[in-house]
């Protein structure tokens, strides 16, 4: 299983890999025991109280919250950012709002 999750990171090579990078650091200063498995092709960050699903798309990085309550509000703040119905698209070119994105994994997690 490690190696799969491994696999599906090293997958792009590009800057969209940095990107993930980024954003699971920031995942993991926010959760450091937060546990993950491979789950519908992309890796699942989780816990007791709650998980986010991330995984690539050709402009950049997908974030899936468990808790998509989160998404309308940072939606609202950040329109310049690509959201979907339950997702976030974060593009390689956007100036990631880091402090709202920790706000999205928050209300996943019922941290808020």
């Amino acid at each position: 299983m490690i190696n799969d999750i491994q696999n599906y990171i090293d997958s792009a090579t590009d800057q969209r890999r940095d990107l993930y990078l980024q954003v699971v650091a920031k995942l993991k200063e926010l959760l450091p025991d937060i546990s993950t498995k491979m789950a519908y092709g992309v890796i699942k960050y989780f816990n007791s109280k709650g998980y986010i699903y991330l995984g690539y798309w050709k402009g950049g990085v997908s974030i899936y919250p468990g808790n998509t309550t989160g998404i309308a509000q940072f939606r609202e703040r950040n329109p310049q950012i690509k959201t979907r119905i339950g997702t976030i698209n974060l593009r390689l070119t956007d100036q990631i709002p880091w402090d709202e994105l920790l706000l999205v994994f928050k209300e996943s997690f019922k941290l808020s």
